[in-house]
């Protein structure tokens, strides 16, 4: 290749303008206001400057900061138990098409989804934040316990999971129900209303 193919080369042309754009970046340059000079930001008041602290003051804020987070989560904590006022959700209709007589994964999971709030499609995704969770773990113990489905089987049709995450999901809900009234109450009004019952 001679010289005068390498200067007219566009990869060349293409390599130089990148560079320059580069350059135009790093010292402040912008190109897209003619290649003037950009304003440098204001200096903050030396009064608003946060203070240099000493090691031993670091250990002492971060240890502060430790101790406020866990009194929010056991103030947290304590209401839960204590127990605050339940969230008073409505029955919704049996999905379109769906048969209580033969229940099926996708009418449970539509059915759960919008008692809860959510959508089916949260149920398969792999969200794990609480309001996906409990709605999730709660369409598994009833598609387990009202069709002929298996752990692995349940697992796959709720995004691909393996069966012990089904078989996690399904033990939790039975072990909670006993304990907790307000599961009860809503997992039995909710099996009542897809097989049929006299739920509202």
């Amino acid at each position: 290749m001679n010289a005068d193919m390498l200067v007219n080369s566009p990869e060349l042309a293409r390599q130089h303008k990148q560079a320059k754009a580069r350059r135009a970046r790093l010292f402040g340059r912008c190109p897209a206001q003619g290649g003037q000079l950009s304003a440098p930001p204001p200096k903050r008041p030396s009064s608003e400057r946060r203070p240099v602290l000493s090691p031993e003051e670091a250990a002492e804020q971060r240890v502060a900061r430790r101790r406020e987070v866990d009194r929010i989560r056991r103030e947290k904590a304590r209401a839960l138990r204590e127990g605050a006022p339940p969230i008073q959700r409505v029955i919704p209709p049996l999905p379109e098409g769906y048969d209580p007589s033969r229940p099926t994964v996708p009418g449970i999971m539509r059915f759960v989804a919008a008692y809860y709030g959510c959508t089916a499609q949260d149920l398969q995704s792999p969200s794990r934040i609480h309001t996906v969770v409990k709605p999730r773990q709660v369409a598994m113990y009833l598609v387990k316990t009202l069709t002929t489905r298996s752990m692995s089987e349940v697992g796959r049709r709720f995004g691909g999971r393996d069966h012990t995450t089904a078989l996690h999901a399904v033990r939790k809900i039975a072990a909670l129900i006993g304990e907790a009234s307000d599961l009860t109450a809503e997992v039995e009004a909710l099996r009542l209303k897809l097989t049929g019952g006299d739920a509202a």
